[in-house]
């Protein structure tokens, strides 16, 4: 009798916890009613092939996007990467002198119509020292005496860890790295700051495991005004952001606006990109499109999951329009010392979208299988666990590395929730209008990758033909014979 009443307790908690659990995978495996008529339409096949013919009939021009040029001097810092770069390449577009402009960071950039005509110093912003001596360079003497714009746009994006004893890292570049670049850039007597800062800092933490028969997670549906965070920086508890990387925007984003000072003539600003990244011109992880094409894809759990995307060229033109603001200001509205969030124009996107577009438009290999979230979950809080246990107490064993570091909880806190931004405040009070939706600038990120990837294949085609050729045994021929 004990044993058949012991039989029954085991199979009611089984039965319970089969319940709850498969409660806890089905609601992070569908996407809420309550979130679609914000991302109401999925892409076709036949929309997407559209887009693909029409960019590459004629790749978009954002010209008429970018403000007119002003005779200024640039410091671009982090101008070799996705959004500096395309900074860059938008002021020489509208008609900056090359020499007026000049790109410090780590690597030099490799963009073909950037890279012979701009000045390069390399220099590491985390030494404040090599900062101030990159920004005191001389300048040519026909331009040494313009005012200058500085944009700031470098910085570590680390979206996977969360422990405070590893902030060291990204606090250093994002937090430190920044302080040296406004200090650096008052001594330099720059009248305008801008830098980019990140829609990160607003998401609030998703209770995942809380109120299993809750009709969804608390906090998993995120609709945000201007990506502005829940609350002052002074008030914000390590464990309230979403990861390291929130928090070390959050402290940079709060150094910048705090530096603004009106009366001392030296304006400053920040732009919060929402919510992923993607664009063209520049091999680099921080574009979403270019890491799965150059990954050719990867396991999703995120397929259902309704966010923002925003183009590179968006973003860097959000910053010229800003600029602009400031050194002609408004009579009404003073806009120095804000920050501003900017997302595509059309809305988010559902991420079976962008995985529909990649695997439709590739010339190479991309597949996306789905895995669910739930368990995926549970696994990176045992990898955070494990990468914890390795980093204090043991050692001697060996530290995660490769994909699996990544698995860990702050990640999902990035990007398996369903975000929405408003970029209102950015479209009234800087006039911006991102030229490009996410849909064409997909599209044209995968024909950028497609036309690449065939030149690189026949160029290989080329050398290996070569190399044949000169492979080929050498037949002498034969001499007449004289007789």
């Amino acid at each position: 009798m004990v044993y058949f009443g012991g039989f029954y307790v085991v199979l009611v908690v089984f039965i319970a916890a089969s319940v709850v659990l498969s409660r806890l995978i089905s609601r992070m495996n569908t996407t809420p009613p309550e979130i679609l008529p914000l991302s109401p339409n999925r892409v076709t096949r036949k929309e997407i092939l559209e887009a693909y013919e029409r960019v590459k009939k004629s790749p978009i021009d954002v010209r008429k996007f970018i403000p007119p040029a002003t005779g200024r001097r640039y410091i671009i810092v982090g101008g070799s990467g996705l959004v500096g770069g395309w900074i860059a390449q938008h002021l020489l577009m509208r008609g900056e002198k090359p020499a007026a402009i000049r790109i410090v960071d780590v690597k030099p950039n490799i963009r073909p119509d950037v890279k012979d005509r701009v000045a390069f110093i390399k220099t590491d912003i985390t030494d404040a020292a090599a900062v101030k001596s990159a920004f005191s360079s001389p300048w040519p003497s026909d331009i040494a005496g313009q005012p200058l714009t500085v944009f700031h746009s470098a910085a570590i994006i680390n979206s996977f860890e969360r422990a405070e004893d590893l902030m060291g890292p990204v606090f250093k570049v994002n937090v430190n790295g920044t302080a040296n670049v406004i200090e650096a850039a008052k001594e330099a007597k720059a009248s305008i700051l801008i830098s980019t800062s990140s829609s990160s800092i607003a998401l609030v933490n998703a209770e995942y495991f809380a109120e299993p028969f809750a009709r969804w997670p608390k906090n998993l549906i995120q609709v945000i005004d201007n990506a502005d965070p829940p609350k002052p920086v002074s008030e914000m508890k390590h464990y309230e952001y979403c990861g390291n990387y929130a928090k070390s925007k959050h402290l940079g984003e709060t150094l910048v606006l705090q530096a603004d000072n009106k009366s001392g003539g030296f304006r400053t600003g920040s732009i919060r990109p929402g919510h992923a990244i993607y664009g063209h011109g520049v091999e680099d992880n921080s574009s979403v499109t270019w890491q799965y094409l150059n990954r050719a894809g990867a396991p999703s759990w995120i397929t259902n999951y309704v966010q923002n995307l925003v183009n590179a060229q968006n973003v860097s033109i959000a910053h010229l329009l800003f600029e602009f603001k400031l050194v002609d200001p408004s009579p009404k509205k003073d806009l120095g010392g804000r920050a501003y969030c900017v997302v595509d124009p059309k809305g988010p996107i559902v991420y079976v979208d962008l995985y529909q577009m990649l695997t439709t438009l590739s010339k190479t290999p991309i597949n996306f299988p789905y895995v669910p979230a739930f368990p995926m979950l549970c696994v990176a809080h045992l990898v955070e666990v494990y990468a914890t246990i390795q980093r204090r107490y043991a050692t001697f064993l060996p530290p995660l590395s490769g994909d699996i570091k990544n698995l860990q909880p702050a990640l999902f806190q990035m990007c398996t929730k369903h975000i929405a931004f408003n970029d209102k405040a950015a479209r009234e009070d800087l006039g911006y209008k991102g030229p490009i939706a996410s849909i064409d600038g997909i599209a044209e990120d995968v024909y950028v990758w497609n036309r690449n990837f065939e030149a690189k294949s026949a160029a290989e085609k080329k050398q290996a033909t070569q190399n044949i050729e000169e492979a080929k045994p050498v037949v002498p021929v034969p001499l007449p014979t004289v007789r």
